[in-house]
């Protein structure tokens, strides 16, 4: 149902990985930076008075992504890819000026969550996952075959290398694994 969206996606991490040659663990604070995102983190960061990961903003031409620093530093890391996401996508070109692009709010992570329910969460998904761990050195490091079974110390091993959480490593393994 949501092939080309997830294909679209990947493509453009991949092409903002092509152009800043960057290599894992991708810097995500200094490509935000490139792309003109400034990146404040705040602890105990809300939105309306409710906890958020993270949040998109668009004031007076800038943006600014901000990030709970609250969270676990390879949480960080994907948030600020996600909202690189919907920033490259475009997602957040019908976000009222000088207000909110989107917010990420803070939720347990499972597998409602790491799927979301809205098309371009979805879609700023796919593109995290592509940025911070890119199927082709993720293939590379694991030998281009993946199998059905990984040991916690293999994808621990890997989360620590892409600087990811073991469970987007997971989430990871398991998607590249259902298209090979």
């Amino acid at each position: 149902m949501l092939k080309k969206p997830l294909t679209k996606a990947a493509r453009a991490a991949r092409e903002l990985l092509s152009i800043y040659r960057y290599t894992v663990p991708i810097p995500v604070e200094d490509l935000a930076r490139n792309l003109g995102i400034e990146i404040v983190k705040t602890p105990d960061l809300r939105f309306q008075g409710n906890p958020a990961s993270g949040l998109l903003l668009n004031t007076n031409g800038r943006r600014i992504c901000a990030v709970n620093a609250g969270e676990k530093p390879v949480r960080q890391r994907f948030t600020i890819a996600h909202e690189i996401g919907h920033y490259h996508l475009r997602h957040d070109a019908d976000a009222i000026p000088g207000g909110f692009g989107f917010v990420e709010k803070v939720l347990p992570r499972n597998e409602r969550s790491t799927l979301a329910v809205d098309d371009r969460e979805i879609e700023a998904n796919a593109f995290a996952a592509e940025l911070l761990m890119p199927a082709d050195a993720v293939l590379k490091r694991v030998g281009y075959v993946l199998h059905d079974t990984y040991d916690e110390d293999e994808i621990m091993e890997l989360a620590k290398e892409f600087q990811v959480s073991f469970t987007a490593m997971t989430n990871r393994l398991s998607w590249l694994g259902r298209f090979q």
